[in-house]
């Protein structure tokens, strides 16, 4: 499992939206996540929310944005994919709201 510094980026996915993907019946999707959610830890990502678990990404930031990348590449703006960040070992988790946010903030580095 990898171990989240003080200054790296944990991420993790609504478990909610990945089922309500289309591609979540084909092997696209199991085969990106599987080899990246060994232990399969729930966070709550929105709390208060009733569909605020989200499965955590035990990867590293790079991986885990080309995965949030690909994910969204065929989901409709209107039904987006929540993702979400949290740095380092904080409690708050906040959305990666655009599509690409993740993969051009790994770009621009």
């Amino acid at each position: 499992m990898r171990i989240i510094d003080k200054t790296g980026f944990a991420y993790a996915i609504n478990i909610a939206d990945l089922t309500a993907l289309p591609q979540a019946r084909s092997v696209v999707s199991p085969m990106l996540l599987a080899p990246v959610t060994p232990h399969r830890i729930i966070v709550q990502a929105e709390p208060g929310r009733v569909d605020s678990g989200a499965v955590l990404l035990e990867c590293d930031d790079a991986r885990a944005e080309a995965i949030i990348h690909i994910l969204r590449q065929k989901q409709p703006q209107k039904n987006l994919l929540r993702c979400y960040r949290r740095r380092g070992r904080g409690r708050t988790w906040q959305r990666v709201d655009t599509p690409h946010e993740a993969l051009d903030r790994s770009l621009a580095e």
